[in-house]
């Protein structure tokens, strides 16, 4: 039998604002035991982080081959082979998360770690 072939794609865009944070004063400024208070005329959750974007696609393609009659044993012969390449945040871009509303710390306002930069995943798959 003749192998059969199919191409899949995959395209994601994912993108959202910033996200809220509280800014904290880092001290117990009413003395309750608390390091969370907030300054004078400060909202909750006034900070925002920054956006998030990312473009990611994937490219597979499977081919079947054998029979689709059933084999020794009752089970179906046929097999597959798959090919696929993934690719992540294509653009490149920081995505920055885990900001710092501490007013006292050195990192305040700013981000403390970052998601995935590009990556690229080749992958081969054999059923038999």
């Amino acid at each position: 039998m003749r192998p059969v072939g199919e191409l899949g794609v995959d395209l994601r865009f994912p993108a959202r604002s910033g996200a809220s944070f509280k800014i904290t004063t880092g001290q117990d400024d009413n003395r309750d035991g608390l390091f969370t208070d907030r300054p004078e005329r400060v909202a909750w959750n006034s900070a925002r982080t920054a956006a998030y974007v990312d473009l990611s696609e994937g490219v597979s393609y499977r081919w079947r081959y054998g029979s689709a009659e059933s084999g020794a044993g009752g089970g179906v012969a046929r097999r597959l082979v798959e090919l696929s390449l993934n690719l992540e945040n294509v653009l490149n871009r920081d995505n920055f998360i885990g900001y710092s509303g501490v007013m006292t710390s050195p990192f305040f306002l700013q981000p403390t770690n970052v998601l995935a930069t590009r990556r690229a995943t080749l992958r081969l798959r054999v059923e038999l």
